[in-house]
């Protein structure tokens, strides 16, 4: 099944607003390096995550900027679970999964959406339980 995602840049939570908890969360990540979706968080455009970012978001809320891609919505056309990318989900997806939460593999923000097949914000074993259901079940 084909899905579309939709980020709004700059609603760091996916709540639906962009709000200062947005704004704490991107700080968190700064401090932190937890995983964050790059695409919804580099809200002025420099490739970077950084404080700027943060700072873009506050003006956006405060409405003393609106000049950036805050609010722009980004889609995603791709296949939940297909992690390789090669249209279908197989065991090879698994895999892949199962590598990266061992952290003996990296995913691009991409991998990252795509393997996330719950939806909950975690890539866990839950995801690779689900993705294995999918695949007996078909």
């Amino acid at each position: 099944m084909s899905i579309t995602l939709i980020y709004v840049v700059g609603d760091i939570n996916y709540d639906g607003y962009i709000t200062m908890e947005d704004v704490e969360l991107l700080m968190q990540y700064l401090a932190t390096g937890n995983y964050i979706d790059k695409r919804i968080a580099d809200v002025n455009n420099d490739e970077l995550i950084d404080v700027a970012d943060a700072i873009q978001i506050s003006r956006f809320i405060n409405c003393n900027d609106t000049n950036y891609n805050i609010g722009k919505e980004i889609t995603l056309d791709s296949l939940l679970g297909d992690i390789n990318s090669d249209g279908k989900i197989s065991v090879n997806d698994v895999t892949e999964l199962q590598m990266y939460i061992s952290q003996s593999k990296d995913f691009s923000d991409e991998q990252k959406i795509l393997a996330d097949y719950n939806q909950d914000g975690i890539i866990d074993v839950l995801d690779v339980t689900d993705i294995q259901q999918l695949i007996a079940n078909s």
